[in-house]
């Protein structure tokens, strides 16, 4: 404790310094939200930030917006339920809602524009992008964090995949998804066919972090949160870079390394690096061994993987 607190007065910067924007970084946050004036009054609002992100990114990032905004007595607390309405519908269209479960939507008269106080935005995006994104932020951006409902769990289920959705689409800048896959969220393979889409690759993701179907379902979301910083804790750090380049006209992020390999397709190989942050800060993969390329015979895969001493997949 006495070393920690001697090597933090040295250097003069506490944790706030460390989360805090750089002045070229707040200027481009102020000027990619439209914000004219930096005054305590000053707000962001919803269309202006959802404007700094491509077309299947925006259903995604919606939610981000109200939980950066999520600060006691701030004005977008007056858009929970409309926030709430909207993050029901996208969990309901993966099949996290049950006829059984309470809605979470409540009545809105109020047509105004939702907005949210430009200090907690940029509070908000300093974390996300100093700190990174983790998985109870993600979920919580979707379904909160209370486990009173008694359907939170396949809530938060259904937010796991829309949550993984976004770390994929992060992770992978210059992509698109293919047509017909509405804000990005691939359909069923079973649908894929049947609407003679190709499958997506983000499908081979999805079907790994589903439940089997012989499985019980979560009783709780954090139960829900808990597998997944337990098995892929390193997914969500896509989120932060891709929040930068939107944001604070930071450099575009490369795409996760795929080897290019005829098993391992992009979405198994984002699923891969997220095990652990070993792999997921590793460079691109090289192929030790490749029947279509060095042939089958035993020989040609000893030579490949004899001498290799580093990580292997």
């Amino acid at each position: 404790m006495g070393q920690g607190s001697s090597s933090a007065s040295s250097s003069g910067r506490t944790r706030s310094d460390q989360l805090t924007l750089t002045p070229q970084e707040y200027a481009a946050l102020q000027d990619a939200l439209g914000v004219g004036e930096d005054a305590p009054e000053a707000t962001v609002s919803l269309p202006a930030f959802l404007g700094r992100f491509p077309p299947h990114l925006r259903p995604l990032v919606q939610p981000l917006f109200f939980r950066l905004s999520r600060e006691p007595g701030g004005r977008a607390n007056r858009w929970r339920a409309r926030r709430s309405s909207e993050c029901e519908r996208m969990v309901g269209a993966l099949g996290g809602a049950s006829p059984s479960c309470p809605s979470l939507s409540q009545p809105q008269d109020d047509d105004e524009e939702p907005c949210a106080p430009w200090h907690h935005i940029v509070a908000g995006v300093s974390c996300f992008v100093r700190s990174g994104a983790s998985w109870p932020v993600l979920l919580e951006a979707w379904v909160g964090d209370a486990d009173s409902d008694p359907c939170a769990g396949a809530r938060a289920e259904a937010a796991a995949e829309l949550a993984a959705t976004l770390c994929f689409w992060c992770a992978h800048p210059s992509l698109a998804p293919a047509p017909g896959v509405p804000g990005g969220v691939p359909p069923s393979a079973a649908a894929a066919v049947l609407a003679g889409w190709d499958r997506d690759p983000f499908e081979s993701v999805l079907m790994a972090l589903r439940r089997s179907e012989g499985a019980s379902g979560a009783k709780s979301s954090a139960e829900v949160r808990s597998r997944l910083a337990d098995h892929v804790p390193s997914l969500p750090h896509s989120v932060g870079p891709r929040l930068a380049q939107a944001l604070l006209e930071a450099p575009p992020p490369p795409d996760c390394p795929w080897p290019k390999s005829r098993i391992l397709d992009r979405g198994l190989a984002f699923l891969l690096r997220g095990v652990g942050n070993p792999l997921w800060t590793s460079g691109a993969w090289d192929l030790l061994y490749s029947d279509w390329r060095d042939g089958r015979a035993f020989g040609s895969f000893l030579r490949g993987v004899l001498h290799y001493r580093g990580l292997a997949v």
